[in-house]
């Protein structure tokens, strides 16, 4: 399974990459959607690989249960993780990480904040998603569009508004 990555936010870590690869068309297949992959290689306990999944009607312990099961057989025969790793799937909540070209662009107007990495110069960049274009995007800062590249983005969150504060 050699696929180009739909996961444009984030580090191009390969083994993020590869555990993609080796996933997202047999989670889609049985009904997930895989919204996002983290790689924690030098975590204290060990590496972790998190998967992130959605449905349609919404995601709960069975539905990820079921997402663990499939996703483990599948890394078991590829073996695309170098080390020992914990595996993780989680509902993607409400404040969901944006990471894959599809959420992307379907958070074009809406108000995002995005966490960058250090050698990005900024720490946080929180605006207006005005546009997607060959991996950057575009957010309107009070007014100064930013200009940034998707793989420098630690994280794209979009922010939910939810009426007026008294």
């Amino acid at each position: 399974m050699n696929q180009l990555s739909q996961l444009i936010i984030g580090p191009a870590d390969p083994v993020r990459l590869r555990v993609e690869s080796v996933v997202r068309e047999p989670l889609e297949a049985a009904g997930f959607e895989l919204v996002d992959v983290e790689y924690q290689g030098a975590a204290s306990d060990g590496a972790i690989v998190v998967l992130y999944v959605d449905r349609a009607g919404g995601i709960n312990l069975d539905a990820c249960a079921v997402a663990s099961r499939l996703a483990s057989a599948l890394l078991d025969v590829e073996d695309p993780v170098p080390a020992a790793y914990r595996l993780e799937v989680s509902s993607p909540g409400m404040d969901r990480r944006i990471a894959s070209a599809a959420e992307v662009a379907a958070a074009v107007g809406c108000q995002v904040c995005a966490k960058t990495a250090k050698s990005s110069g900024r720490k946080q960049v929180t605006g207006i998603l005005e546009a997607v274009l060959d991996g950057r995007l575009t957010i309107d800062e009070m007014g100064a569009p930013i200009t940034l590249e998707g793989r420098q983005i630690r994280s794209l969150n979009r922010i939910h508004e939810f009426g007026e504060s008294r």
